[in-house]
């Protein structure tokens, strides 16, 4: 584009140069009015800029469709690009190398690598997609792995509370019938005294008194018996 405008205001230097010296000397010889000389220069100039865009090549458009002539200039840049110019120019205006007209040949080659640039664009797309494809599938297995973790984490803490539990009313059973194995060892133990205490008060004492005597004693054990025992 610059290249374009600068193109563009040198024609209109040209003009308006080669059209001054002609009205210079109309409005100095032949007494023209000045405004109306101005008017057709500037007219001239503008439309000669015009028609200097109108013949610029169109983009994609490289021969002439009429003559078949190239209507674009080119050269190889350091890095193996291509620049193009309009056909007045003949050297590259920063390298200094020599343009080339272009040729039928060099624009199917532009083509093909074009078509290869396009296909390897496309395929680098098509592996990223897939890239972001793979990582997204790897997020959502990690994901579903952290749940089922986090669910299995769970699931071991309730079967940890509630073994907990049991083992829990296991010892309270245990100490339960533990406790009642006592009371009814110490039940056995209290009427094999009050057995003995019995024979022993009949061995000793057989008159009738020591006999009512030791019914009142046998009613006061029987009624301790009965008391519940107070662990």
């Amino acid at each position: 584009m610059p290249d374009t405008l600068n193109g563009a205001f040198s024609i209109w230097l040209v003009a308006i140069t080669l059209m001054l010296l002609p009205t210079f000397f109309s409005v100095l010889f032949w007494k023209r009015d000045p405004k109306k000389v101005a008017l057709i220069v500037t007219a001239v100039s503008a439309w000669l800029v015009v028609v200097y865009f109108l013949s610029l090549p169109k983009e994609g458009r490289f021969f002439n469709p009429m003559t078949g002539k190239a209507m674009y200039r080119y050269s190889y840049t350091p890095d193996g690009k291509i620049d193009f110019f309009p056909p007045g120019y003949n050297f590259h205006p920063r390298y200094g190398t020599k343009l080339e007209l272009v040729t039928p040949e060099l624009v199917k080659e532009m083509d093909r690598k074009a078509e290869e640039e396009k296909a390897a664009r496309e395929r680098e797309e098509k592996r990223l997609k897939e890239v972001a494809a793979q990582e997204k599938e790897r997020e959502r297995q990690a994901a579903e792995t952290a749940l089922r973790l986090a669910q299995k984490e769970q699931e071991l803490a309730q079967q940890r509370a509630q073994e907990k539990e049991r083992q829990r009313q296991l010892t309270e059973a245990v100490e339960a019938r533990e406790r009642e194995r006592r009371r009814q060892l110490t039940e056995a133990v209290a009427e094999q005294e009050m057995e003995w205490q019995k024979k022993e008060v009949e061995r000793e004492a057989p008159d009738p008194v020591a006999a009512i005597a030791w019914g009142y004693v046998d009613r006061g054990l029987a009624a301790q018996r009965k008391k519940p025992e107070i662990q």
